[in-house]
């Protein structure tokens, strides 16, 4: 009885994982939908629904602790509930990084005819693919998932560097003010997404440590070896 209870108590700290990991996914995407059209209304609804991912952070944490607290579980179900609060940890510091980005749609607002550079819509599409894919990957403990998002971080670094090159040469024919301080706060985004590619490539890692027990530091130039 014990053990089939711990099990028990183990799925639902993997669905509550899950679960928050789709809260995040919303979070990003509605960012990134803000961004795209400048809603300030839909901005501050993201800066106020990362409360409910900090929340839920901190709930699944102190699931963990009363599982080792109590359970005393073996090496193999510590390394889950470890690696589990690694995830968690990632996937708010993700949620911040949304946040940070609907933040600065107040910059950028009053701007509206200032030409974005399309790689950071581009560079939008592409982290948000990479956390679904993630999210997809821990609840199907997918390892090839897991590294085929993990190979994706370098088109995220490549895109970071065509944005910043844009930008610095706008803001070098820019004289007015204003101008500058929309392109600063467009450079500002493009190293919030890069982050979160960053938080995805840990939370992938994670995921192969569950399944393996090994830890495999991802290169991004290359991911993971097959």
């Amino acid at each position: 009885m014990p053990r089939r209870y711990f099990d028990q108590e183990l799925d639902r700290l993997h669905n509550r994982v899950v679960e928050m990991g789709q809260l995040v996914e919303t979070e990003l995407q509605q960012a990134l939908q803000a961004l795209k059209t400048l809603d300030k209304g839909l901005a501050k609804q993201v800066i106020e629904s990362d409360q409910e991912v900090n929340a839920t952070r901190f709930s699944i944490e102190d699931d963990c602790f009363k599982l080792i607290a109590t359970q005393q579980p073996l090496a193999g179900d510590l390394r889950l509930i470890i690696a589990v609060m690694n995830i968690i940890v990632d996937l708010e510091q993700i949620g911040d990084k949304a946040k940070d980005i609907a933040a600065t749609i107040r910059q950028v607002k009053r701007f509206q005819k200032t030409e974005k550079p399309s790689e950071l819509y581009t560079m939008g599409e592409l982290v948000s693919t990479m956390l679904k894919q993630s999210i997809q990957a821990y609840a199907e403990a997918d390892i090839e998932l897991a590294k085929q998002v993990a190979s994706r971080e370098v088109e995220v670094d490549q895109m970071l560097d065509v944005v910043v090159n844009d930008v610095i040469e706008r803001m070098a024919k820019e004289k007015k003010e204003k101008k500058v301080t929309v392109s600063v706060g467009i450079l500002g985004v493009a190293q919030h997404l890069e982050r979160i590619g960053d938080l995805i490539t840990n939370v992938v890692e994670r995921i192969i440590y569950i399944a393996t027990g090994s830890v495999q530091e991802i290169d991004v130039d290359h991911g993971l070896p097959g």
